[in-house]
């Protein structure tokens, strides 16, 4: 829900502490948020332990201040050290190109960005699955061990159209 998210991080927390008590807990959690649960992840990832890196989809930043009573929820993520990722296609409705970009710059390494371009009547079917390739492949790339290089300069060869950025 709307409101500062206070309650939406706990949420998380709690998913991440559940998965830590498993009998075979994962040795790594990737968040991943799409829209609102962008900026959810955005403000907590960093603060959980466990998590090894985190992916934004959509982040209607142009929205967060309203949806966010004016908390600035990004904050953690620009300076982040944790492997991040963030992706947007170029005719999102609560976020424009140049404000993602803006936003995406301002992340601290290690950091990968890509700006969709795709024909609105496009959009939906592709970025789907634009995305989907984007975060399985750069989830892939976060088990290599921190001496491994955080490039994914190979990803781009599987997309159409797209604005791409990677820093280490």
């Amino acid at each position: 829900g709307v409101g500062r998210g206070h309650s939406a991080g706990d949420d998380v927390r709690g998913a991440c502490a559940f998965l830590r008590s498993l009998e075979a807990p994962p040795r790594h959690i990737l968040l991943v948020g799409c829209s609102y649960g962008a900026c959810v992840v955005a403000d907590v990832a960093d603060s959980i332990k466990h998590v090894a890196a985190f992916a934004l989809v959509s982040p209607p930043l142009g929205a967060a201040s309203a949806l966010f009573l004016c908390r600035d929820v990004t904050r953690e993520a620009v300076a982040s050290g944790k492997p991040k990722l963030a992706v947007m296609g170029e005719h999102d409705q609560f976020c424009s190109p140049q404000r993602f970009a803006a936003f995406a710059e301002s992340l601290s390494p290690p950091r990968t960005y890509h700006l969709l371009r795709e024909e609105p009547s496009e959009k939906q079917k592709r970025l789907k699955k634009n995305v989907t390739f984007s975060a399985t492949a750069w989830s892939q790339e976060q088990e290599r061990p921190p001496a491994a290089s955080w490039s994914l300069d190979g990803l781009a060869a599987g997309w159409d159209r797209q604005v791409s950025h990677t820093s280490a």
